[in-house]
């Protein structure tokens, strides 16, 4: 806060400094996201609505300036997962958009540049969460498939990069999983298996915890829609190896809920294949 407090009277003596606005900005963020965590609401909340009122007052300054437009959309992203947090969905999801929006004139400006169509990938994913918790799964499955879409190209760009390559393959298993709550099984199959064989891949080069997590929660939704299919040996084979994984997850962390949660889950799937 202190900080902050000096950010401020800077930037009153220097109002033409992109630099000291964009550090007052950052650090209300910042400050903002510790609220949050700590579940100081109204504080979070007047602290992160600063910061966007001082990155949409920069834009319209500033219209041609990437840095400033990117600037504002971690602030919208920033306070659209706020709102997620207090359970403000609907307000969440117009956040979500205007951040996407954001991110549509930088990658149109810079198309050669991957990195901003992984960060709209990254804000699209926020949207989806938010669009799920509304049960509005048409709209998550175009949004996802926007979001495969912006990760295959920042893959194309950079084959090199194991990140970029996992964030396409969780993407697709999010696909998959939204075709499947919107009763579009066939389609999902496909896209599973493609998900299913870049963890695979990544899993056999590196046996990353994250790499393996995400295999076995890929199995487990791909054994789901063959289960729904009738195709019950092929499901049923994909969740055993998938409580494999779960238990390779657990020997490296045993105290983990999730992978307990995740490994209880598996079984409970394996008995209605059954």
């Amino acid at each position: 806060q202190t900080a902050i407090t000096s950010l401020q009277e800077i930037v009153k003596s220097h109002p033409d400094e992109i630099d000291y606005q964009d550090a007052l900005g950052t650090a209300l963020i910042g400050l903002g996201q510790v609220e949050q965590n700590v579940s100081q609401r109204p504080a979070a909340d007047r602290h992160l609505q600063q910061a966007r009122s001082l990155f949409q007052a920069l834009r319209i300054r500033y219209p041609e300036s990437s840095r400033v437009l990117t600037a504002t959309t971690h602030s919208e992203k920033a306070y659209g997962v706020y709102l997620m947090d207090v359970g403000r969905a609907t307000e969440a999801v117009q956040i979500f958009d205007q951040a996407i929006q954001a991110h549509d004139v930088l990658v149109d400006e810079f198309p050669a540049e991957p990195e901003y169509f992984a960060q709209r990938a990254a804000a699209r994913i926020n949207l989806a969460e938010a669009l799920r918790s509304l049960g509005r799964w048409a709209v998550v499955v175009r949004n996802d498939e926007s979001c495969v879409a912006d990760l295959q190209q920042v893959v194309r760009a950079r084959p090199d990069v194991p990140l970029y390559r996992e964030d396409l393959a969780i993407a697709r298993t999010n696909l998959g999983q939204s075709l499947r709550r919107l009763g579009s099984n066939t389609e999902a199959v496909p896209i599973l298996q493609k998900a299913l064989e870049s963890f695979e891949e990544m899993a056999a080069s590196y046996r990353l915890p994250r790499y393996v997590e995400g295999l076995a929660n890929t199995r487990i939704s791909l054994a789901q829609i063959f289960s729904e299919l009738g195709q019950h040996d092929a499901a049923l084979a994909l969740v055993n190896t998938a409580i494999d994984d779960y238990r390779e997850l657990l020997d490296v962390e045993p105290q983990s809920a999730i992978y307990q949660e995740s490994l209880g889950l598996a079984h409970s799937n394996r008995g209605r294949i059954l």
